[in-house]
């Protein structure tokens, strides 16, 4: 919570993720491996074509495996344990741009269903909920108001 009158942004910061408090060295093995991935199968790959979930899954197992064996680094020159953040990090990705392949045992093999769109603005009906937008409409998600092509839907 935000106990400083001279930041006004700081107590809506504290309502976001506090991406500070990620420690520096999970980055920069994590970008060890997500580099090494880079130079093999080009960057951000994993957002231009859809990709396995089990794939990942198998690679982390293999990473947390070399690890508990006693195998600190890998072939790339990354953390066994940032090539499994690594792997973390693509899945994450990919569900989120709607490339990620739910393949795992049992499960119904499909792309993710794509993200909700970006927030746009203040409900002028419930004072304080978050519109979304898509190409149609402006919704609140609290109080369902909605704006069709600037009228007002109910």
């Amino acid at each position: 919570m935000n106990t400083n009158p001279l930041d006004p942004k700081g107590s809506e910061g504290a309502k976001k993720p506090q991406l500070q408090l990620v420690p520096p060295a999970l980055l920069v093995e994590t970008a060890k491996a997500l580099q090494h991935g880079a130079k093999t199968y080009g960057p951000w790959n994993w957002r231009k074509t859809n990709v396995g979930l089990m794939t990942y899954v198998g690679a982390m197992k293999r990473h947390i495996d070399a690890f508990l064996e006693g195998e600190d680094i890998d072939d790339s020159g990354a953390h066994h344990l940032g090539c499994v953040a690594a792997s973390c990090a693509i899945v994450l990705d990919a569900r989120k741009h709607g490339t990620l392949v739910d393949n795992r045992p049992g499960a119904e093999v499909k792309p993710e269903v794509k993200p909700e769109p970006a927030p746009t603005g203040m409900c002028p009906q419930c004072k304080g909920a978050i519109m979304f937008e898509d190409s149609v409409e402006r919704r609140c998600l609290n109080c369902n108001f909605a704006i069709s092509h600037g009228v007002i839907v109910r």
